[in-house]
C-alpha cells in the first residue's frame, strides 16, 4: 500500500479551476489548524461539519438543516467551538 504524505494530502485538496472561495477557504481551515477533506468539487468536510465554498453554505451532519449562519466568517468560529485546540 502506498504510504500517504502530508503534501499529497494538499494536492488533493487543490484542483485545477478551483473557483477563489474554494482556494480561500481551504487555506483558511489549514491555517486555524483544523483537518479538512474534499469529498466532492464543490464540498469541503472538516469530522461533522460540511461547508460548500461557493454558496457559503454549512451544514452539521445529523442537525438536518443548513445554519442560518453562511460563509467563511462563521465557519471557522464554529469549528473551533465544536473542536477546540489543545493549548
Amino acid at each position: 500500500m502506498k504510504k500517504k504524505f502530508r503534501n499529497e494530502a494538499l494536492n488533493n485538496l487543490f484542483r485545477e479551476n478551483d473557483p477563489p472561495e474554494m482556494t480561500e477557504a481551504i487555506n483558511a481551515i489549514i491555517a486555524a489548524k483544523h483537518f479538512v477533506k474534499r469529498p466532492a468539487s464543490s464540498h469541503l468536510k472538516m469530522r461533522k461539519v460540511n461547508y460548500f465554498p461557493t454558496t457559503g453554505t454549512i451544514t452539521v451532519d445529523g442537525e438536518g438543516r443548513a445554519k442560518p449562519e453562511r460563509e467563511l466568517e462563521h465557519l471557522i468560529p464554529l469549528l473551533n467551538k465544536m473542536y477546540p485546540r489543545k493549548k
